[in-house]
């Protein structure tokens, strides 16, 4: 799960924001001028925006790149891109964000474990992603029988209306799964039949 991050880029802990829509924050770089190396020696995602908050935050124009896992670690913390964890009475607003560059500005995770890696993770609320590009993305996983990549996994359990997936590009995302047996999805929804 993303609820252990031990690296957290932004975290919202509670309250209103507005991450971005003004002027986009860039974590890491999308052509690797600019990289971030996380040691991992204990069990802890990566978690570039973490929304831990019961509103319905505006998250936008943000870029995430450069990133290397590595370490000592026993490989179960993985990789969120922006991780939403918020309220099923929410909608997050998730446009024009860009998780992973071309070239020196991909997301890569070295560690050999059980673990998952996904540019946006939403459990709760509803959601409006449009315009998001999610690429180049790599990891290690022996997780077996679990989705170990994906560019979006969006299981919310929303309560106010509908929720609007568009004009997203997802591409390059790839797993060095071993033996086990797992899957790698450009883009996993779960949602309530109402």
């Amino acid at each position: 799960t993303g609820s252990g991050s031990a690296f957290r880029g932004i975290f919202l802990a509670g309250g209103r924001y507005d991450v971005g829509t003004i002027t986009g924050n860039q974590i890491g770089s999308l052509d690797g001028s600019s990289t971030i190396t996380f040691i991992e020696s204990s069990t802890g995602a990566f978690a570039a925006i973490y929304d831990f908050t019961s509103s319905s935050n505006p998250i936008s124009n943000n870029r995430i790149g450069a990133i290397t896992i590595t370490g000592i670690g026993t490989g179960t913390g993985g990789f969120r891109g922006i991780l939403l964890n918020t309220s099923s009475a929410a909608t997050a607003t998730l446009n024009n964000n860009q998780i992973g560059g071309s070239g020196a500005g991909a997301i890569t995770d070295n560690l050999i474990g059980a673990y998952a890696m996904y540019a946006i993770q939403n459990s709760l609320a509803n959601v409006s992603a449009t315009g998001n590009i999610i690429q180049n993305i790599s990891g290690n996983s022996n997780f077996a029988n679990t989705i170990v990549t994906s560019g979006m996994v969006l299981t919310g359990t929303g309560i106010v209306g509908p929720n609007t997936i568009s004009q997203n590009v997802i591409h390059s995302l790839s797993n060095n799964s071993g033996a086990a047996s797992n899957s790698i999805y450009g883009l996993y929804c779960s949602f309530p039949a109402t």
